[in-house]
């Protein structure tokens, strides 16, 4: 999870380690993405909460009823969702707002940073004890890799892997963008959060040669990806003759 440090204003509470950021390049097909880094403290974020990495804020609390700012709600579809899984947990932030609007839902969510977990854990607001969300405490891409082997698929996938502000390049190669859509249940939504620069077009037209997009929402700094599966995921991409154009309406919020 990631929101620019320009878009929400943070006062520091509590440091906890330190480290280095890092820039990712261009896009490639490598699907091992930079092991944790950089200073987790929790932060007040808008007078709620929050979880930052090197001044970049991951994740804020979701209160029971009140609206939540930033590009976390953008990464709901407007579908029933029964099983989600949520790719860079953070402190829960996305997988709460599944549970606020889907009750009966549940959430598997992932994330390789134990520091930021366990921080959250340890404030009550985050809410990381209900039982409707299964935490794994591990590397996104291998989680994918064994869930797409045991066969399991989800009404959404949100994929929001970033390093203090920076994408993970890995979340954009072409084997990891076919497991997501082998992933995905039919009527079924992959999502993926983007920060706006000057790689976010060859990363949509990336994402959009093996998932159909449907919607791009642009959200301040963020740019939030919808889409669905190709209907390919049992179909060898190499045989896939016709390659798909990128479509999708553009929402500016």
């Amino acid at each position: 999870m990631a929101c620019r440090s320009s878009d929400l204003a943070i006062g520091t509470i509590d440091p906890d380690s330190d480290g280095a950021d890092v820039t990712p390049d261009e896009l490639d097909d490598e699907e091992t993405g930079p092991g944790p880094r950089g200073i987790v403290r929790l932060v007040r974020s808008q007078g709620r909460r929050a979880i930052a990495v090197d001044g970049v804020v991951q994740s804020v609390e979701v209160p029971e009823e009140a609206s939540i700012a930033g590009y976390w709600p953008e990464m709901l579809p407007r579908r029933p969702i029964g099983r989600a899984l949520v790719l860079g947990m953070g402190g829960g932030t996305i997988a709460h707002l599944i549970l606020r609007e889907h009750p009966a839902a549940r959430v598997c969510s992932v994330d390789d940073d134990a520091r930021i977990i366990e921080l959250a854990r340890r404030n009550a607001r985050f809410r990381l004890d209900d039982p409707r969300i299964e935490i794994v405490l591990g590397d996104a891409f291998a989680h994918v890799r064994a869930l797409v082997a045991q066969g399991k698929t989800f009404d959404l996938i949100a994929v929001d892997l970033f390093r203090a502000g920076e994408v993970v390049r890995a979340a954009f190669a072409r084997p990891f963008l076919r497991r997501l859509d082998a992933l995905c249940n039919a009527g079924g939504v992959v999502t993926f959060n983007l920060i706006r620069d000057r790689r976010t077009a060859r990363i949509i037209r990336r994402v959009a040669q093996h998932l159909r997009l449907i919607e791009t929402r642009l959200i301040g700094l963020n740019c939030v990806l919808h889409c669905e599966s190709s209907g390919l995921s049992g179909i060898s991409r190499e045989r896939a003759s016709t390659p798909r154009r990128a479509r999708g309406r553009l929402t500016d919020r």
